[in-house]
């Protein structure tokens, strides 16, 4: 092929791959064209002034039958129409959260003597959940529930996820109250 062939070529098949792509654009921004939505007219013929026409047959409607929950669905976007709401039908209510006293501590009695000083044991508070009616802390990231032995003598003895608080008990009366670790910022200079 010449020279000029080959150019004449290379331009035919750019205009080839071009064209659909300006053709799309050309209907989506253009204006003119593209897809318009469908609308019919029922035109109802009088079977007196033209009797060759055949005359318009009524049909019953055609309803069809609605799901209690397809109801209940419209009906909520009817509501929903009129009224704004920031609860979708789809979430549940929750019971409000059982929220526990504060626990206090009561003032330690002088110890005599002779009584071994309990160790305070090494554990962080690095979660709270709740499932099946049940709170769980999480104590150097293992579970425990109301009960359970985290620390030899020490025990969980409640749990209030709302503030954030796990108090331990030892076995000889003496509790804790170990807050949620949260993290903190701390500046850059």
């Amino acid at each position: 092929m010449s020279q000029i062939q080959t150019t004449h070529y290379r331009y035919w098949l750019l205009a080839a791959l071009l064209a659909p792509m300006v053709a799309t654009f050309l209907v989506r921004f253009g204006g003119s064209a593209g897809p318009r939505p469908a609308s019919a007219d029922l035109v109802m013929i009088d079977a007196s002034s033209n009797p060759t026409a055949t005359p318009f047959i009524d049909t019953p409607s055609i309803t069809p039958t609605l799901t209690p929950r397809q109801a209940a669905a419209r009906d909520w976007f009817a509501r929903a129409r009129t009224q704004v709401t920031d609860r979708s039908p789809l979430i549940r209510p929750q019971p409000p959260a059982k929220v526990q006293q504060p626990v206090t501590e009561p003032t330690p009695e002088p110890q005599p003597a002779e009584q071994p000083r309990i160790e305070r044991p090494d554990l962080r508070v690095t979660g709270m959940i709740t499932g099946g009616g049940v709170d769980y802390v999480s104590l150097n990231h293992k579970l425990a529930r109301v009960g359970d032995e985290v620390a030899p003598g020490w025990r969980v003895e409640s749990i209030d996820i709302v503030r954030g608080i796990a108090v331990i008990a030892h076995s000889t009366g003496q509790t804790l109250e170990l807050a949620v670790d949260r993290p903190r910022l701390t500046g850059g200079d």
